[in-house]
């Protein structure tokens, strides 16, 4: 399960992520936001600290913003996408592929 929970992390990471940055290099990114689909399949955003929750299981990790970027990092293993923020939304694209997850 925890292989599972890691291999969805880098795809959903990888497939990721659209944000506005709010000023001064500010991410807007705090709480929890939860998978418009799958609704166990959260991420909480703390500070610099994230963490993925998936069918039970948990990873804890970092993120960090740049230029209209976001990077993850668990276990070691970093992914960098683009990132959009819209209102309660966190939109996350790339390759073709939308997540989105809405705020609790």
């Amino acid at each position: 399960m925890k292989n599972l929970l890691k291999i969805i992390g880098i795809i959903a990471l990888t497939a990721v992520i659209g944000f506005t940055v709010i000023s001064c290099g500010g991410s807007g990114l705090s709480g929890t936001y939860v998978n418009e689909d799958i609704a166990d399949w959260s991420l909480t955003f703390s500070g610099k600290k994230i963490t993925q929750s998936f069918l039970g299981e948990s990873a804890a990790g970092t993120f960090s913003v740049k230029d209209g970027s976001i990077t993850m990092t668990f276990d070691g293993i970093s992914s960098t996408s683009k990132y959009t923020l819209e209102g309660n939304k966190f939109i996350m694209t790339e390759s073709g592929m939308t997540l989105t997850f809405i705020k609790k």
